[in-house]
């Protein structure tokens, strides 16, 4: 009877003893990430093929880190920060995590797993994805400009990313996304999409948050290149004669009036596309091409401005406002003066564009 008490005693005390052990090793796991999550700056540790799952890492910087194989699996990863080339979530397991707002440009994340993973807003433009799997992720609003995207797999997405302009889709099996702009992308097959080329892209739509005028007209000039020159993005290198009266006459109305109503309400109805055809036609200017410089700004002392010369914001800084219609400038019409042509200053097919808006109604 001693002997079978005893031996219940004994098996009952490794038992409390396993428990125990098992506790205290839990514990040590899980007080271990805690003080991870109390770091704000973890860039460039050395992570590879660490167990980091469930790990709240929010807001958590992660630059130039090597996360390679390593477990992420529902990590907490909002506003996290793996941007640039350096950083390194090669075969990483991020299914299931959070990283909705996260920055992944630039970063080389070839075969990580996304599946079910939340990246809304997030930033992976320029990204190195190839074979990366995103199999039922949300990517609403996500940036995928540029990024190497050959072999990803994209099904059953819960949500379409909002940017692929210029993106590698090479071998993924899509045939497009419905509501993402994909400008110059290079598809399943090898053919260059021109979808949404006319819509507003990622950079105006900053500019235009941003109040920055200069970088608006710079962005609204890129879209239109895009939209008209064929090919791929190198032939974007073209001068801007390449935009034709032809091509100006065939930009769809639809998508005019939306980036004139971006530009308006962004100024507050100071700029626009609408703005500037009524002082064209205004009795003043009367589709005087020199008067209507010397209305919006673009003249001034008897000079035409270069774009250089323009003051990026509302406000020039001696306290002036700008001129009712000073933007857009146009910069994807200009000829601008050279070493060899000085007095050289025109816009190539103005008067074509001001009767394409008439056309419109814009």
């Amino acid at each position: 009877m001693w002997h079978k008490k005893s031996l219940w005693w004994i098996l009952g005390g490794l038992g409390g003893s396993a428990i125990a052990i098992f506790a205290l090793v839990n514990f040590s796991h899980w007080h271990r990430l805690r003080s991870y999550e109390k770091i704000p700056d973890l860039r460039a540790v050395q992570w590879n093929g660490k167990n980091l799952a469930g790990t709240d890492f929010s807001r958590q910087i992660f630059r130039e880190a090597d996360l390679s194989e390593a477990n992420l699996r529902r990590a907490n990863l909002q506003g996290a920060d793996f941007s640039g080339a350096a950083t390194r979530l090669v075969d990483t397991d991020l299914r299931q995590a959070n990283l909705t707002n996260a920055l992944l440009s630039g970063t080389q994340a070839t075969r990580a797993n996304f599946s079910g993973t939340i990246l809304r807003e997030a930033d992976l433009s320029n990204a190195s994805l190839n074979g990366a799997r995103f199999r039922d992720a949300d990517l609403q609003g996500a940036n995928l400009i540029g990024a190497k995207l050959v072999g990803a797999d994209f099904s059953e997405l819960k949500h379409d990313p909002a940017y692929l302009d210029r993106a590698d889709l090479t071998d993924t099996g899509i045939t497009g996304f419905r509501d993402a702009r994909l400008c110059n992308a290079t598809m399943t097959n090898g053919a260059i999409s021109k979808q949404g080329c006319f819509w507003p892209s990622y950079d105006l739509k900053q500019a235009a948050q941003a109040q920055d005028w200069r970088w608006m007209d710079s962005a609204t000039s890129y879209l239109f290149k895009e939209a008209v020159i064929p090919g791929d993005a190198k032939a974007l290198e073209q001068t801007v004669d390449e935009i034709t009266p032809e091509q100006i006459r065939a930009m769809p109305c639809k998508h005019l009036k939306t980036l004139d109503q971006l530009w308006r309400q962004a100024s507050g109805d100071r700029f626009g596309f609408g703005i500037q055809r009524q002082i064209w036609e205004s009795s003043q200017v009367n589709r005087d091409y020199t008067k209507f410089g010397e209305a919006v700004g673009w003249k001034q002392n008897g000079t035409w401005l270069k774009f250089n010369d323009l003051t990026a914001k509302e406000s020039a800084s001696n306290g002036s406002v700008l001129p009712i219609g000073h933007f857009p400038w146009h910069s994807w019409q200009v000829l601008e003066p050279t070493k060899t042509q000085p007095t050289r200053f025109r816009r190539v097919g103005f008067g074509e564009w001001m009767a394409q808006l008439k056309a419109c109604r814009i």
